[in-house]
C-alpha cells in the first residue's frame, strides 16, 4: 500500500514539473512588455538623429491662361495730306501768230482756227506755189517760237529752190524769231507788218 501511494505522489510531481516547464517556455517565447510597447509605438520619420529626411514634392503644374478674347490691335493708318491739284503750266496759244506775215512777193496768213496759207509769186502775176496747212502745235511766241504744221493742200507750178515741192501730208515747221517767220519746208520768210514797213523782209 505504501508503494501505491508513493507511486501516485511521484506521478503528481512529474506532472507538476512538466506544467511548470511548459509555462516557463511559453513565457520565454513572448516579447517583454517594454519591447512590445516600443514596437507598437508610432514610428518617427526624419526626426531622429541620423534619420534621412524625406521630402515630398508635388508635381509642378503650369497655370493655364485662358485664350484672349480681345480683337487684334490694328496699327493706326497714316493718311497722307491731300495735295492740291497741280495747275498746268501755261501753254503757248496761236493768238500771237494770227496775222498776215508778208515779204516781197510772198506771204503767210495764219487764221484763228489754226489753219494757214502760204503763197509765193515770181514777178507780178506768176504764182509759183500755194499751200494750205494745219497747225498741229504751237511753241513759244513770234519772238521765239515754232509752229508744227501739216500740209493739207498744195498747188505747185515752180518748186522752191533747194527744197522738194510741197505735197499733201507733208509735215514740217515754221520757226519764229524776232517777229520773222521762216517756213523750213520751202525756205521762205515773212515779217510782221511793222518790220515789213522797215524793209526787213525785202526782195
Amino acid at each position: 500500500m505504501w508503494f501505491a501511494i508513493a507511486g501516485v505522489v511521484a506521478v503528481g510531481l512529474i506532472a507538476a514539473s512538466i506544467s511548470l516547464i511548459l509555462v516557463h517556455a511559453s513565457n520565454s517565447s513572448k516579447p517583454s512588455g517594454t519591447h512590445r510597447l516600443a514596437a507598437a509605438g508610432p514610428t518617427s520619420k526624419g526626426t531622429g538623429a541620423g534619420a534621412p529626411t524625406v521630402t515630398s514634392i508635388a508635381p509642378s503644374v503650369a497655370p493655364q491662361t485662358a485664350p484672349s478674347t480681345m480683337p487684334p490691335t490694328t496699327a493706326p493708318q497714316t493718311v497722307a495730306p491731300t495735295q492740291p491739284p497741280t495747275t498746268p503750266s501755261p501753254t503757248a496759244t496761236i493768238g500771237p501768230f494770227v496775222a498776215s506775215w508778208i515779204g516781197h512777193g510772198r506771204g503767210i496768213a495764219i487764221s484763228a482756227d489754226g489753219t494757214g496759207i502760204e503763197q509765193v509769186s515770181g514777178g507780178c502775176c506768176d504764182v509759183m506755189w500755194t499751200i494750205g496747212f494745219r497747225i498741229d502745235r504751237v511753241v513759244g511766241t513770234p519772238a521765239n517760237g515754232r509752229l508744227d504744221v501739216t500740209v493739207t493742200s498744195a498747188s505747185v507750178s515752180t518748186p522752191p529752190d533747194g527744197h522738194p515741192a510741197p505735197t499733201v501730208g507733208m509735215t514740217g515747221s515754221i520757226t519764229a524769231a524776232g517777229d520773222v517767220l521762216t517756213d523750213q519746208m520751202t525756205g521762205i520768210d515773212a515779217c510782221s507788218y511793222a518790220l515789213q514797213m522797215q524793209g526787213t523782209c525785202g526782195a
